[in-house]
């Protein structure tokens, strides 16, 4: 069993044969069965002077030649456009939607990956744009930088596999991984535990106002709805003034990556429930304010603190 599997691991090991700065060529397992093949109707031919097994042999070796050529072909001319990614949190998979553009011919059976990154299957147009989506596991916190993406492709005879390199220029934001360990906002007013900053949280009402993207549905206004005059939400005189500051200073606990995980659950927790929120790490200070701009801000300098 062990000496079936011994190929097929050689191969995966086995190195590309540089053909020029950016692109390597090698066998596949069908392409050393083909090679072993050859070679074995080479000497077979050789052995009893065979004039129909040298034709034979020569014909296969130049269709092995022919699948060299056209698998360098199905790699070569692909150019790469922009590259977008989400933000994402620690322990996840970041997803990069990148542009593809195929010059020449239509491009089959082609894999691109990141640097340890899965493989992603696509085909391509000639003179199209297509999208190819390629994940990447988020294992640290701040900027994921991808310069590199790989195009790999053993079309259309799967003899031999060719490895392109493209530079690449695209990155993406990694949030800490939010802990839930001493931090649960209840309900908007409520002391907030020991060691934050509690200032104004009174719940005074003091009219509606529009509705704004990024609002907490909690606090929509739907009897102004019902009356035909569009969408309000409720607001209360904390909201326009004061609030709440979470400190990474005021977290117990020496661990960084740990105290900014929580402060990543607190900053949700609070977003989610409409709570007026800022943030002071270090000599940076968030003023207290609200809604989805004000959210993904403190997020971002989170993951990029430090």
């Amino acid at each position: 069993m062990s000496q079936e599997k011994s190929l097929p691991r050689l191969v995966r090991i086995l190195p590309y044969i540089r053909l020029n700065a950016d692109t390597g060529i090698k066998p596949t397992f069908y392409g050393f069965v083909y090679l072993g093949m050859l070679a074995a109707l080479l000497l077979g031919s050789i052995n009893h002077n065979n004039n129909l097994g040298y034709l034979l042999t020569f014909l296969l070796s130049g269709l092995l030649l022919v699948s060299i050529r056209q698998t360098w072909r199905n790699v070569a001319g692909i150019s790469t456009g922009s590259c977008q990614a989400k933000p994402v949190f620690v322990g996840s998979e970041a997803r990069f939607a990148l542009l593809l553009q195929a010059q020449g011919q239509d491009r089959y059976g082609l894999q691109l990956a990141l640097e340890r990154g899965r493989p992603s299957d696509t085909d391509l147009r000639a003179g199209q744009e297509g999208r190819v989506e390629l994940l990447l596991s988020a294992r640290r916190r701040g900027l994921l930088l991808c310069e590199q993406v790989q195009v790999f492709s053993s079309f259309p005879f799967g003899l031999f596999e060719c490895r392109r390199r493209m530079p690449l220029q695209c990155s993406c934001l990694v949030y800490p991984r939010p802990i839930n360990s001493f931090f649960t906002p209840t309900a908007l007013g409520e002391a907030l535990e020991e060691g934050y900053d509690r200032r104004s949280l009174g719940r005074d009402f003091s009219g509606i106002s529009p509705y704004q993207p990024g609002d907490s549905l909690s606090r929509i206004h739907w009897k102004s709805l019902a009356r035909g005059q569009g969408l309000h939400v409720t607001e209360f005189d904390e909201e326009n003034s004061g609030g709440t500051l979470f400190s990474l200073e005021q977290i117990p606990g020496t661990d960084l990556e740990y105290k900014l995980s929580c402060l990543c659950h607190m900053v949700l927790s609070a977003a989610n429930q409409g709570l007026r929120y800022g943030l002071q790490l270090g000599v940076l200070r968030i003023e207290p304010n609200q809604g989805t701009q004000h959210k993904l801000r403190c997020l971002e300098a989170l993951a990029l603190y430090g």
